[in-house]
């Protein structure tokens, strides 16, 4: 019997009925869902959508599709501003970059059999880990300033230059541990900072010319690092399904790893980078390649040497690591290395005493942020002073050495220094090989008031034939190499070319070489090749210790009153 008042449906059987609601049922969750969807991304006080907010920022970004894909997976992503989109973009670096630091601790096992790749695997272990420290760094200084800002209206995040700084040298170390992995597997690496060369051979080993390459995984391979990246596979779960015999696995999987920090690292980089030049206005971010150059303070200042360091006497230090040992790299023959921050040196000789047919041979190497060399000497043929990373400032220094004897991808300003090339192997000579891999890394090599000429062993060949040597200010190292030379000495053993390519055309058209009155009969710019400039006095400006490494922060502290 059927109750007073129920709804009949004479035509419908129960089973038919169930089914018919059932369908209403999944009709209106999807409807709800899709209501909900659309609504979330939507600011309630009338600002941009969040799809439409990280779409804008991402423009900025080196690989805006990746860019795009990682925020809107992110559920941070709903808070509606372009400083948090900012930290994000380094929270998500952050943690990838830590993946890949434990990936390479469970290298490290698998690699005792082969002395070049304990090598790689040791300096993978402690770049990665450097660079997760000051990724996370600068992900909690941005976070503590992005909440203010979201609804304050700030133009910045709070010391904005120095999470630039630390953000360009943990692109540079992530690169390097790529390199020196690239190097052992013997695949073609798009960074050689770790690659062996020699002579004219140095011209076969650059990277493939490839500009800011996004890379992209397989979905098997991209599920493989989301897991990684929350925590589901732990190094030593990656040791146990490698096993000690299967060390190219796990360097392909390192490689892979590397790769996806180097892509969220350089997005990152660069969404900052338009924060800074543009703040919240969204709208006008770009990527750093097509912005205009910033402004600057139209400020400078002559440095002085720190009291501390008006000492009488020389130390000298010197070492003979070089890179045709086995199991060596570049990166080990440094006879002193300095990776502690704000160090202090002076009146220090440091020398690699290899000699030139043993070609890498590094004297000093430095990754110290805000470091600084007063009155010392730096001796060595090939890659005599690696400025690896970070900031750096030399005054009244003496650096010698062959080829590519002042490299490295630091932002390094060096005044009042006398470059002497000394006599080598071959017959040409290039001064420095900058190695910027990323047009947002705020770095580059200043030379300001400095004298370039040959040492008196050199001058003396020189003389007697001057058209045998070749003696360049620098060659593109990597893509977006920077150096600049201004208001500096340079004699004529500099060719009237001024610099010479690395390999065929490649950096050429993405590199910023600048010349800025200088003297001597080197110093001519009618012979110059066509892709250096004479930049204006108002460009020169930006290239100061105080607007380029921020010294009017950190230097001032050392200087007399």
């Amino acid at each position: 019997m059927s109750r007073k008042g129920a709804c009949r449906f004479p035509f419908l059987s129960s089973s038919r009925l169930s089914s018919l609601l059932a369908s209403l049922l999944l009709i209106s969750l999807i409807t709800v869902i899709t209501c909900i969807s659309l609504l979330l991304p939507t600011y309630s006080k009338g600002k941009l959508s969040t799809r439409l907010l990280i779409s804008l920022a991402c423009r900025a970004a080196s690989s805006p599709q990746a860019c795009e894909s990682s925020l809107i997976l992110t559920p941070l992503a709903l808070h509606d501003s372009p400083a948090r989109l900012v930290t994000i973009s380094i929270a998500l670096a952050q943690q990838r970059t830590q993946v890949c630091h434990a990936q390479s601790q469970a290298l490290l096992p698998v690699a005792s059999s082969d002395p070049n790749l304990v090598s790689a695997a040791h300096n993978c272990e402690y770049l990665l880990r450097r660079a997760s420290y000051v990724l996370q760094k600068g992900c909690t200084l941005c976070d503590g300033s992005s909440n203010n800002i979201a609804f304050a209206g700030a133009v910045g995040f709070d010391k904005i230059k120095d999470m630039e700084a630390w953000m360009s040298a943990a692109l540079t170390w992530e690169n390097d541990c790529y390199s020196a992995l690239g190097y052992v597997n013997g695949t073609h690496s798009r960074d050689m900072s770790f690659h062996s060369h020699s002579g004219d051979d140095l011209t076969q080993s650059s990277a493939d010319g490839s500009k800011n390459t996004a890379f992209f995984l397989n979905q098997s391979e991209m599920q493989h690092f989301e897991l990684l990246s929350h925590g589901a596979i732990d190094t030593l779960n990656v040791t146990a399904q490698f096993g000690s015999s299967h060390a190219d696995e796990a360097i392909h999987y390192l490689m892979q790893c590397v790769q996806i920090a180097i892509n969220f690292t350089s997005n990152a980089l660069s969404m900052l980078d338009a924060y800074d030049t543009h703040g919240a206005n969204v709208s006008a971010w770009s990527p750093p390649s097509k912005r205009t150059l910033p402004g600057y303070q139209a400020f400078r200042k002559r440095w002085i040497m720190p009291q501390r360091c008006q000492v009488k006497g020389k130390t000298i230090i010197t070492g003979n690591l070089n890179a045709q040992m086995p199991g060596v790299s570049t990166y080990d023959t440094a006879t002193v290395a300095v990776d502690g921050d704000e160090f202090i040196a002076c009146y220090i000789t440091i020398e690699n005493l290899a000699q030139p047919d043993r070609h890498q041979a590094v004297a000093l190497r430095v990754g110290s942020d805000r470091s600084a060399f007063y009155h010392c000497s730096f001796l060595g043929h090939q890659d005599t002073l690696y400025a690896h990373s970070l900031r750096q400032y030399y005054q009244s220094c003496r650096i010698e050495g062959t080829i590519d004897f002042i490299f490295g991808n630091a932002a390094s300003v060096f005044q009042n220094c006398e470059v002497l090339i000394r006599p080598g192997c071959i017959s040409w000579s290039a001064i420095t090989a900058h190695g910027r891999t990323d047009p947002a890394q705020t770095t580059g090599f200043v030379f300001e008031d400095c004298i370039i000429n040959g040492t008196n062993e050199f001058m003396e060949s020189f003389i007697l034939n001057p058209k045998k040597y070749k003696v360049y200010l620098g060659r593109p190292w990597k893509p977006f190499s920077r150096t600049i030379y201004k208001s500096s000495w340079i004699e004529r053993v500099v060719r009237p070319e001024g610099w010479r390519p690395w390999r065929g055309d490649f950096a050429l058209s993405t590199l910023f070489y600048g010349e800025y009155n200088n003297m001597g009969i080197g110093a001519g710019f009618e012979g110059r090749v066509k892709w250096a400039e004479q930049i204006s006095s108002s460009m020169a400006m930006l290239y100061t210790v105080s607007n380029f490494i921020q010294g009017d922060e950190w230097l001032l502290d050392f200087v007399t009153k």
